[in-house]
């Protein structure tokens, strides 16, 4: 296929004008494309305190607890007081949907870990937190 001339143009021009193209010019770190260690061991926290709902893990407490520890650590100080939040909230909620026919109990135990999750990561958060504040 031959392509016309006004298409080899098109491609060669890298100019973009609409702001939400331009990556240098606005950056937001909650939409990143980076993949650290930090998001990994949130993300590989959040598979294992919910896969442990369905799937017996061996030491699987102990896992999901030693990830949400690392998940608090690399918690920024903004975003500590979203995750204290979040782990108040899922400690109300993670046993309230029990009553769903069929798949309360799954969901009320991938809840359950979740919440135990962001608790182990809410008591780091705290611990740093108190950390900031008796550095001088």
């Amino acid at each position: 296929m031959i392509l016309p001339p006004q298409h080899a143009v098109l491609r060669k021009t890298k100019e973009c004008s609409f702001p939400h193209q331009n990556k240098n010019k606005y950056k937001n770190k909650y939409k990143g494309n980076n993949m650290g260690v930090d998001k990994i061991v949130k993300l590989v926290g959040v598979i294992v305190a919910v896969v442990g709902a369905f799937v017996a893990i061996p030491y699987g407490a102990a896992l999901v607890a030693l990830l949400g520890i690392a998940g608090g650590w690399f918690t920024e100080a903004e975003d500590r007081q979203r995750l204290l939040i979040g782990a108040l909230t899922l400690i109300a909620v993670s046993s309230s949907l029990g009553a769903i026919p069929a798949v309360g109990e799954y969901i009320s135990t991938a809840l359950g870990g979740l919440s135990g999750l962001l608790n182990a990561a809410a008591a780091t958060a705290i611990v740093l937190g108190v950390v900031d504040r008796l550095k001088p």
